[in-house]
């Protein structure tokens, strides 16, 4: 009897490159995983498990989906307290429309044209958990460490308000901060300073 299953040439060759498809996926991924609380121990430079009291002038923020938000702080009329004299990061009145997504493949162009000035920046990368995945950040993060050395960013965990107002935006929900039971253990209220005027 005739066999009438002949090998198809191209099922090896599929085979083949599922397979080298898989290992390299997998090097991108050990390439591309940063875990915070493991960095604050040997890069204390830019990585912090603790948060910061004041949000620095340009701030990322990288979601629960290693998604990656932007939001700009203006501290103009705040009481510079020192940040000694708090326990939790201070209310920044953010709001779901302040901040808006970024696409990983624009992170760099979208640092250059909207965050990079000529005398140095501040930048606030913070993370909703302590393994960050995202080719996004990888970018970011070998960008700024190779090429914008007069730039001073560090790493550390969202903030309870950050992680609230990117629940409400990714939810769709409507927000409004004065109906929120804040957390006074992880949130401060203070008054801005009056603004005079000579």
């Amino acid at each position: 009897m005739k066999n009438i299953f002949t090998p198809i040439p191209w099922i090896p060759l599929f085979f083949s490159a599922f397979l080298l498809f898989s290992c390299t996926r997998s090097t991108v991924d050990q390439e591309q995983t940063f875990v915070i609380s493991q960095l604050a121990k040997t890069d204390q430079k830019h990585f912090f498990q603790d948060q910061d009291f004041y949000p620095t002038p340009f701030n990322f923020i990288i979601d629960s989906n290693d998604e990656i938000h932007y939001y700009h702080w203006q501290a103009e009329g705040w009481d510079r307290t020192p940040p000694g004299s708090f326990t939790a990061p201070i209310f920044c009145n953010l709001t779901p429309w302040k901040t808006v997504q970024v696409p990983d493949d624009c992170i760099i162009d979208f640092l250059k044209t909207n965050v990079l000035q000529a005398n140095g920046s501040r930048i606030t990368i913070a993370s909703q958990k302590d393994t960050i995945q995202s080719m996004g950040f990888a970018r970011l993060y070998k960008f700024l460490t190779d090429s914008a050395p007069d730039v001073k960013f560090s790493i550390r965990y969202a903030t309870f308000e950050e992680n609230t107002v990117l629940y409400y935006k990714q939810h769709k929900i409507l927000y409004d901060p004065m109906k929120i039971e804040w957390d006074s253990t992880k949130v401060v209220f203070i008054q801005p300073t009056a603004v005079t005027q000579d």
